[in-house]
């Protein structure tokens, strides 16, 4: 069978090993369900695509700029756990004048609230 499907795991007995029993594909796990990460290889939960170190290190890697409340602040993600929280720069207010730019330049405005990237010159000068 080559249609795309979801997978339904049985677990075969005579061959100890979980079998799908709609295509026959054999699990390459002992738990089907679990899906490594793309980014490192390591083990995620059914609903997950990445596992929370890569997260982590992908956001806490990355300077972006939030708008709200048409203020434009350069700042990164910090995980803790499982909860992303915004670190504004502390110079993020110096910083704002370019950061406007860089949104306008996306196309956005400032009093369109979102998160969008921050050009690399512009995060080299943030100050955590």
């Amino acid at each position: 069978m080559n249609e795309l499907h979801e997978h339904k795991w049985d677990w075969n007995d005579a061959e100890q090993r979980w079998i799908c029993s709609g295509c026959g594909l054999v699990a390459e796990s002992d738990n089907p369900s679990v899906e490594p990460c793309i980014g490192c290889g390591a083990d995620v939960g059914p609903d997950e695509v990445y596992c929370q170190e890569c997260v982590a290190s992908w956001y806490e890697s990355s300077a972006v700029i939030s708008v709200s409340n048409c203020r434009c602040q350069v700042g990164r993600w910090l995980s803790q756990g499982r909860v992303l929280s915004f670190q504004p720069a502390s110079n993020w207010q110096e910083l704002e004048a370019d950061a406007q730019q860089a949104v306008e330049q996306a196309g956005g405005a400032i009093n369109l609230s979102g998160v969008y990237d921050c050009p690399g010159t512009l995060a080299q000068r943030a100050v955590w």
